[in-house]
């Protein structure tokens, strides 16, 4: 009887004087950062001028410029889930001709030269060269065609952008051309082609309307 009062007494005092453990506050998990990864991207450079247009997967596209007398400009947009959707499925809906015409030699040219690269989950990224001067084959060209005009939407919030775009050119319109000289409208064609002379230099250049966004920085207004 002593030694069971003994052995009950040592389990009682180790109870005692065991450590009572608290749990403590708990612990919530950090949310996990997603930084915005591209879906597509192209880099186009003319005559010194180089334009980047990035789409991400938030649905937010970026236009950066650079022009040739190293000036910059950032314009952003956040698309709305169906301009986003509408995008996408504009650049993914004929990869197979776009990778097929991607490495046809005659997309190059010195004139200037255009890259797009298009981000493919568990796959390569595609990249396709092809010259901004030039027309490329279709299937390219229809990917062009996309993503002018997502520049044009991003651009959109851009004043001397959006006169630009609503211009309609009349003989005698002086312009500020990219490389910072300045020129005249000497014709006006069908279709939206003008021809430009410079004012200080001897020479003329041919712009289609798809290219004016790539080779007149403002509209300076009629020559006196």
């Amino acid at each position: 009887m002593i030694l069971s009062a003994l052995v009950l007494g040592l389990q009682v005092a180790t109870v005692v004087m065991a450590p009572v453990s608290t749990p403590g506050p708990a612990q919530t998990p950090s949310p996990a950062l997603h930084a915005p990864s591209p879906v597509v991207e192209r880099i186009v450079t003319v005559a010194g001028r180089t334009s980047r247009l990035t789409l991400f997967d938030n649905r937010e596209a970026v236009v950066s410029i650079h022009g040739p007398d190293r000036s910059a400009k950032l314009r952003r947009r956040r698309l709305s889930e169906h301009e986003y959707v509408g995008y996408l499925g504009a650049v993914t809906s004929n990869l197979d001709a776009v990778e097929e015409a991607a490495g046809e030699a005659h997309l190059f040219s010195e004139g200037g030269k255009g890259r797009i690269t298009i981000y493919r989950p568990g796959h390569p990224p595609l990249v396709i060269r092809y010259s901004p001067l030039q027309a490329p084959n279709l299937a390219i060209g229809r990917l062009v065609a996309v993503l002018d005009d997502l520049e044009k939407v991003v651009l959109a919030t851009d004043p001397a952008f959006d006169a630009l775009n609503r211009w309609s050119p009349r003989v005698g319109d002086r312009v500020e051309m990219i490389n910072g000289q300045t020129a005249t409208v000497t014709e006006v064609h069908p279709k939206g082609v003008i021809v430009v002379t410079y004012d200080d230099v001897a020479m003329s250049e041919v712009i289609p309307k798809a290219q004016r966004g790539r080779r007149i920085v403002h509209i300076l207004g009629k020559k006196r």
